[in-house]
């Protein structure tokens, strides 16, 4: 799903609501996160984050993104307190 970035509609205004997916595509962990695409795509390389493709789309599973951030939240890799 591409969200249009005209100014006429306003769709890119709208807040996204993640909650209710059971899956991401590569770029939404990264924007979920706050880190780069090119971050995610090393974390699934190194295996750190589970990922199985549909079609031609890599995708992640929300349960293992909830997963990845509770195992590292405690290196600091994610601040809680923003």
């Amino acid at each position: 799903m591409k969200v249009c970035k005209c100014s006429l509609c306003g769709c890119h205004l709208r807040e996204k609501d993640w909650s209710n997916r059971l899956q991401y595509r590569i770029d939404e962990v990264a924007e979920v996160l706050g880190v780069s695409i090119s971050m995610v795509k090393t974390w699934v390389r190194s295996k750190a984050l589970a990922s199985y493709t549909m079609g031609k789309i890599r995708c992640v599973a929300k349960e293992e993104v909830q997963r990845f951030v509770n195992q590292h939240r405690a290196d600091g890799l994610f601040d809680t307190a923003a």
